[in-house]
């Protein structure tokens, strides 16, 4: 039986130098990431993965 984990992030905003030549890397920059990533595992793993809402 396999298991299918999803996790989505939508719309985290980070800032962070961005580019390859010196002027684009002058200024920080604004990126907004979105992702969808799923696993697929062959069984069940042993523990229970953390829930949404948890602190880092």
């Amino acid at each position: 039986m396999t298991v299918r984990f999803t996790t989505i992030l939508e719309g985290l905003e980070v800032t962070m130098g961005l580019g390859i030549h010196p002027h684009e890397l002058a200024a920080r920059q604004r990126v907004i990431v979105s992702v969808r990533m799923e696993v697929v595992y062959p069984a069940a793993p042993r523990r229970r993965p953390h829930r949404c809402g948890a602190r880092l």
